[in-house]
């Protein structure tokens, strides 16, 4: 949750405003992204996470200049809208379930033990994600919205 409490207030810090959407499941880890944020800059954050129904998530996505998500339902969901979207591969693979959508670009760092698909790291590291910096997500992220101006 570090690097996306990094991204989102590198997000802040060039003048956006972040949306936080998940599940009620998710809730926990929105909240260690909260607390990550200077209290000087919450108010540019949303955290509307576990308080949404699917359609009112396609109304928001839809409303939104972009979106960063991992592989997940989500994922697909912001797919569908046409919104940027930079999707993020940590054990799983694009090649299997890729969000289809012209507006979207997948990330993931290439390792020996990728994709394995397991929700918790057998080798205890989680190279797959740890190891895409900030920096790269941010920028695929301006990038997709320049490219769909």
């Amino acid at each position: 949750m570090d690097r996306f409490a990094d991204l989102a207030k590198r997000l802040v810090d060039e003048g956006y405003q972040v949306l936080l959407l998940g599940s009620p499941n998710d809730a926990e880890d929105a909240a260690l992204i909260m607390d990550q944020v200077p209290e000087s800059k919450r108010s540019e954050f949303v955290n509307l996470t576990g308080q949404t129904s699917i359609p009112e998530v396609v109304d928001l996505i839809g409303l939104t200049q972009a979106v960063v998500t991992h592989d997940s339902g989500l994922m697909h969901v912001a797919a569908a809208t046409g919104r940027p979207l930079v999707a993020l591969y940590g054990p799983s693979s694009p090649v299997h379930t890729p969000p289809l959508s012209e507006s979207a670009v997948t990330l993931t760092h290439p390792v020996p033990c990728h994709p394995c698909f397991e929700r918790e790291c057998p080798l205890k590291h989680q190279a797959c994600l740890s190891e895409l910096s900030v920096d790269e997500v941010f920028q695929a992220l301006v990038s997709q919205m320049n490219r769909l101006v």
